[in-house]
């Protein structure tokens, strides 16, 4: 009986043991995320505060979803993130590093399962394993050497709560160039629960087959994956709800990055500005193809994000591979590689541009670094060659230019206008189109030079380096500064040498301008680093004659001013202070012009009433084919799914490429519609492909569909604001 009674007791204790131990690990682990959890609980606040101020999108619930679900998945990438970090990281690595590795958990599983078509659900019970195995191992970390101790100066707070405030007011509605390519494709993946590329848009010309570019969609899919766990509505979440998480992520990689080449001791007010200043303080020409718009861009797009994160990122873990050779880098290195692939087709390119401005600011003159060189050079070059020889990027661009050229030579004789963006007329000499970066000149089809001195940041390279350069020789002979001025000549030399091939490339081989035209953009990042460098060694040099806090503080207090006035003004839609200043410019005072109008229509697409999916419209039959001529104030994801057309170029060259030249009889009908013809092709077309609904949103249109049907002996019946029913 004493027996049975000591082994009870042995028991109880033993079971109060281990749910002591169980307690604590879960203690630990939720004092670990605590910074994690007000990371976000700040970008949540300052958010309402910037929306509170804002003529724009209020702070809603949604907000609160996307907060949440952001903090979860970015659980996993917080707990192995030390292990990524370099020795002695603040919080900011961290979250950076965080952000980088929940990112490769989520490619790992995603790029897989788009090959196999896996379900959502298969993906959230991988993550979750992998979260669980991630929880187990930082609880034992913590156990062995506690947990760390972050300190952020008043100074550092000041600022990053002004560069916050500034980014919530800035991409909270962003300008958001080319965001809607993959939407509907993201919409279509929401709808199915699954990773399979839709096929949505193609099925309208009987193509059951995804494009290939719509293969990489390991990034797309993520903001699929975020509306099926929020209920918010895939576009409401690319272009508002998730934008400024986004960019927090993004703009923090970016400081990381900038800061890695100029020098650890670099105060972060240097970095800030010189990644904000093309953009916001001497900004000049404005175009799709210029830092300024690239970096104040939706980062919820592929490119923008692959541009000012991704790239970042891995060049950063490549220059801490190459200096101290960790074994942890070249690991991220190597799990980086499917995102870079399987993002956007540019990226492996930039990449391989930017490899060797790494190597001249990492490496060292031995054996060993020059075999740590080949070995990065080379990750960059297979993963261009998996890009290049799966055929993505290039795919159907030939038939893009058969296109072109047949609208060119129909609309000379008939006065129309050209039917798509005037950028794809430009490898056409006889379409006389003239853009901000390529042009003929006597035959020769090459990139305009001035893109090299009008876009802020390309000029800022030349003018840094100069600048740099001469202070150098003027104050110091350190080696470690002359590496990055070293780089920065680098990147000049290979920018020239684009431009000055880019008319032998160009005029051999006009449509691949597409990719050419924005080779330039691997300069942005080596020009931000040349700004600070310059910036920092100005300092070094005034710090000579006065005190070096009293310049740290003028320069820190300026900045955080000119945050504020940046953050207020665009929530007001007002240019900013610096519009009334000379020589000072801001890429915001740009978009006041008309960013209110523009937001507004953007913002009213979607409603967070509608879910991830909105309602299938009630006047929509199952059996209908739907004609959309226009739809300017809406996405008609459904009249999509039942179309008989789709007018996305990429598209159209991929038919081309399926159906041969027959095909442009039917674009060609297609589009003598939209120019409202009256043509007896048109006629017969809409009548072969038994159109039932029409949709049109432009002024005029009823007119037009209304004689379309007298013509046929039809009555056409009005349906939705912008929606008519042909019927006999």
């Amino acid at each position: 009986m004493k027996g049975n009674e000591s082994l009870s007791t042995v028991n109880q204790t033993s079971n109060r043991s281990t749910a002591d131990q169980t307690s604590s690990a879960l203690g630990l682990l939720c004092r670990d995320l605590s910074w994690l959890i007000g990371i976000h609980v700040a970008i949540v606040a300052m958010l309402a505060l910037a929306s509170a101020m804002s003529v724009f999108a209020p702070f809603d619930n949604g907000d609160l979803r996307v907060a949440v679900a952001f903090t979860v998945f970015l659980a996993p990438g917080w707990w192995l993130a030390l292990r990524f970090c370099p020795a002695g990281s603040g919080v900011d690595t961290r979250y950076a590093v965080a952000a980088i590795v929940s990112f490769v958990i989520h490619v790992w599983i995603a790029w897989p399962s788009s090959r196999i078509g896996l379900s959502f659900d298969a993906y959230y019970a991988t993550f979750a394993l992998i979260g669980l195995c991630a929880a187990f191992d930082r609880t034992r970390q913590v156990r062995k050497i506690g947990l760390p101790r972050y300190r952020i100066s008043r100074s550092q707070l000041a600022l990053n709560a002004a560069m916050l405030f500034f980014i919530c007011a800035a991409y909270r509605v962003p300008h958001s160039n080319d965001i809607a390519q993959f939407l509907m494709q993201q919409i279509d993946m929401t709808a199915a629960r699954n990773f399979s590329p839709s096929p949505i848009g193609m099925t309208a010309f009987d193509i059951d087959a995804p494009m290939p570019r719509w293969d990489t969609n390991a990034y797309h899919v993520w903001f699929s994956l975020l509306a099926d766990v929020t209920r918010l509505p895939v576009e409401g979440l690319v272009k508002r709800w998730a934008t400024v998480p986004m960019a927090v992520v993004s703009l923090l990689m970016l400081c990381l990055f900038v800061k890695r080449f100029v020098g650890k001791r670099t105060p972060d007010w240097i970095v800030v500005l010189a990644i904000v200043g093309p953009a916001t303080l001497w900004f000049r020409s404005y175009n799709a193809y210029v830092y300024g718009m690239r970096v104040t861009n939706n980062f919820c797009l592929d490119k923008d994000f692959a541009m000012f994160w991704l790239i970042p990122a891995w060049l950063w873990f490549l220059h801490r591979a190459l200096q101290a050779n960790e074994r942890s880098s070249w690991i991220m290195l190597v799990l980086l590689a499917p995102l870079c692939i399987a993002i956007h087709p540019m990226t492996p390119v930039y990449l391989c541009l930017l490899t060797p401005f790494v190597v001249a600011a990492a490496s060292s003159f031995s054996r060993q670094s020059f075999i740590r060189s080949v070995c990065g050079a080379g990750l960059a070059f297979l993963m261009f060659l998996y890009v290049f020889t799966s055929g993505g990027a290039q795919a159907f661009h030939q038939e893009i230019e058969s296109i072109i050229s047949h609208d060119v030579a129909t609309i000379s004789t008939s006065g129309q206008s050209v039917h798509h963006w005037i950028g794809h007329y430009a490898a056409v000499e006889s379409a006389g189109a003239e853009l901000d970066t390529t042009d003929w000149s006597n035959g020769t089809f090459r990139l305009k030079p001035k893109l090299l001195w009008t876009g802020s940041a390309l000029a800022s390279l030349f003018l840094a380096t100069a600048l740099t350069c001469g202070i150098f020789l003027f104050d110091s002979l350190q080696r470690a500064r002359w590496r990055v001025l070293a780089a920065s000549i680098t990147t000049l030399v290979i920018l020239l040498a684009l431009f000055a091939l880019s008319g032998i490339a160009l005029t051999a081989r006009p449509h691949l301008y597409r990719g050419v035209e924005r080779l330039h953009w691997f300069a942005f990042l080596p020009a931000i680093v040349a700004v600070a460098c310059c910036i920092r060694a100005a300092c070094h040099l005034i710090q000579k004659h006065v005190a070096a806090k009293t310049v740290q503080r003028i320069a820190l207090a300026c900045l955080i001013a000119h945050f504020c006035d940046q953050a207020w003004h665009i929530g007001r839609a007002q240019p900013t202070l610096l519009s009334r200043v000379p020589m000072l410019h801001s890429v915001f005072d740009f978009y006041a012009q008309h960013q209110l109008a523009t937001c507004n229509a953007e913002l009213a697409r979607f409603d967070i009433k509608d879910g991830p999916l909105t309602a299938r419209p009630s006047y929509l039959r199952g059996n209908d084919r739907v004609l959309i001529l226009a739809s300017q104030h809406r996405t008609p994801y459904w009249e999509l799914r039942q179309a008989v057309w789709w007018p996305e170029l990429y598209g159209e060259a991929n038919a081309l490429a399926v159906f041969g030249d027959q095909f442009l009889d039917n674009w060609q009908a297609y589009y003598d519609a939209v120019d409202w013809l009256a043509n007896p092709n048109v006629d017969r077309w809409i009548t072969y492909n038994k159109v039932t609904v029409i949709v049109d949103s432009r002024a005029g249109a009823e007119n037009y569909v209304q004689s379309f049907a007298k013509r046929l002996g039809r009555k056409a019946i009005p349906i939705a604001e912008d929606s008519w029913r042909i019927e006999n």
